[in-house]
């Protein structure tokens, strides 16, 4: 293309369009970060995340463009950048990654058109991955996108029958192929950018995981009570268009911190409270202290970040109220010094981010509606509303970017949710009775 072959001599006016295109999509990203995705990636970490997520595809094409302009696995960068930022983040990537393939494909439109709509389909099919099934379906969307783009194209360029099997071959081919690598690379890129892959989520998310059967072996009322908040945190994580995944390992794994201390914790008493004999602020401090506990357990046990900060903010700032109401009511009776408020404050910080605001809520819900056995539909609202209306008032969502509209819908699926515990079973009779009835 350079007419080294052909006269000798080198033109630098080609080169420099290439230098000129890579540099404007160089400028592109940068500006699409800054614009639209920099609270998505704003570490220099996530930067280097994304800049490696598109370089291995291009150094990648040099090689593959040699048999065929279909061959470039551009389809990588779609699933990783989809995988770890978003949808949007993963299209517009792919989007100026084929573009600046495209010199190297002799700037061949069926290339750029394939190209596009192959990545754009791996997104989409990337998007809230939650089960192993997943996977193949995103290899089989992808690489059967790939191939009808291909046919459709050499049909319409009235390619040769031999051309356009070739093409859909490699077509084909390279999208099956980097779909495999990139979720090959996945578990590298948790690793070395201390991601989250969901494929990690995924693993964690296993009721046989080592964390989650030693909180069901030791703590089995924390563990019904985890699973619980789960299904209410994935319902409104799904609501809003959270994290579903996110959300429910976060629940999952949120309360290990009674681990240390089991028995001190109501759902997992047998009979014997040991708050009875306590101090009320000795009591707190107990509770309080077991999120720090759940930061210790997931560092100890590496879980990922964004799973170890849920832990850690689940409780916020609010005040553990049982217990400080216990020491007013003491403190009246003058044999108990008038309670510190600061003494009853978990030490932890807001939520930080959507799902670990819906996980306290999700919590502070379900905790209440266990305790106050309601089952009426009209009365659990009242008291969901109750709840996170405190919340708001005590500053807690302040932090998490939750819109009005957004725990409107939160509400609403928790109620799904707990609208399918309420229903009532039909009793049927027994033979015995059913025998003295036809008497």
């Amino acid at each position: 293309e350079m007419d080294l072959v052909n006269t000798g001599s080198f033109d630098f006016l080609y080169l420099g369009g290439v230098m000129l295109l890579i540099f404007m999509i160089i400028i592109f990203v940068l500006v699409f970060i800054q614009k639209t995705e920099r609270e998505n990636i704003d570490s220099t970490r996530d930067k280097i995340a994304v800049a490696v997520a598109m370089l291995i595809p291009f150094v990648l094409s040099f090689f593959a463009v040699k048999l065929s302009v279909f061959a470039p696995p551009v389809y990588i960068t779609a699933l990783l950048i989809t995988a770890y930022y978003g949808f949007r983040a993963g299209v517009f990537m792919s989007v100026f990654l084929a573009f600046a393939v495209y010199p190297l494909t002799g700037f061949d439109p069926k290339f750029l058109f394939v190209a596009i709509t192959g990545s754009f389909v791996a997104s989409l099919f990337t998007i809230g991955i939650s089960r192993r099934i997943n996977y193949a379906l995103i290899i089989i969307s992808t690489t059967l996108t790939c191939f009808l783009s291909t046919v459709a194209m050499d049909i319409l360029t009235r390619s040769s029958l031999k051309d356009t099997l070739m093409d859909s071959l490699f077509s084909s081919a390279s999208s099956f192929v980097s779909i495999i690598l990139a979720l090959g690379i996945m578990p590298l890129f948790e690793m070395i950018f201390n991601s989250v892959s969901p494929l990690r989520l995924i693993e964690l998310a296993q009721p046989g995981n080592p964390m989650l059967s030693r909180l069901f072996t030791e703590a089995p009322g924390t563990s019904q009570h985890c699973v619980m908040v789960g299904n209410l945190a994935e319902a409104a994580a799904e609501a809003i268009g959270a994290n579903t995944l996110v959300a429910r390992v976060g629940a999952y794994y949120h309360d290990i911190g009674k681990l240390d201390g089991p028995e001190m914790f109501t759902e997992n008493q047998t009979g014997i409270n040991p708050h009875d004999s306590m101090d009320p602020a000795e009591s707190a401090r107990e509770i309080i202290s077991h999120p720090e506990s759940g930061l210790r357990l997931a560092r100890k046990n590496r879980l990922p970040p964004i799973i170890v900060k849920m832990i850690y903010e689940h409780h916020g700032t609010s005040r553990q109220a049982y217990f400080y109401h216990k020491a007013i009511e003491m403190s009246k009776t003058g044999d108990y010094p008038e309670p510190d408020p600061e003494n009853f404050k978990y030490k932890t910080a807001k939520p930080s981010f959507k799902e670990s605001a819906i996980l306290m809520l999700a919590d502070t819900v379900e905790a209440a509606m266990k305790s106050t056995g309601i089952t009426e539909p009209d009365k659990a609202e009242a008291l969901i509303r109750k709840l996170i209306r405190h919340k708001i008032e005590e500053d807690q969502l302040t932090d998490s970017d939750l819109s009005f509209k957004e725990i409107e819908q939160i509400i609403q699926a928790f109620l799904h949710v707990y609208s399918g515990h309420f229903r009532i079973r039909i009793r049927y009779p027994d033979d015995n009775s059913s025998n003295t009835d036809k008497k």
